[in-house]
């Protein structure tokens, strides 16, 4: 569920919009290496129990795991996240295209 959500971040698209690639695209499945697809309700609920900060030391421990340091006692990594865009809004209310097709908008 992580890999999703980083890949939704660092593509800076919605993370309906990954699953449903990751579900149509089965060389995209490979290549990220996720055999499962959880559902849209059940990535909200898992990401639902992480706080802000929570999340951020979450994924600056799992990169900590993957960077070697160079024989230092303390080893840094820099990240530029300056143009990531972080939306935890879970639960907002989507409206679908049939439901607008039903409201009196005038389309231009």
């Amino acid at each position: 569920m992580l890999k999703i959500v980083i890949i939704a971040i660092f593509f800076s698209r919605d993370v309906s919009f990954v699953l449903k690639e990751l579900e149509e695209l089965f060389e995209l499945r490979k290549f990220v290496k996720i055999a499962n697809i959880p559902s849209n309700d059940e990535l909200s609920r898992f990401m639902s129990q992480f706080s802000d900060e929570q999340f951020i030391n979450l994924i600056l421990m799992v990169l900590n795991t993957i960077y070697q340091p160079r024989r230092r006692k303390e080893a840094w990594i820099i990240v530029d996240s300056t143009d990531i865009q972080l939306d935890l809004n879970w639960f907002r209310r989507k409206i679908s295209k049939k439901s607008l097709e039903k409201r009196e908008f005038k389309w231009g």
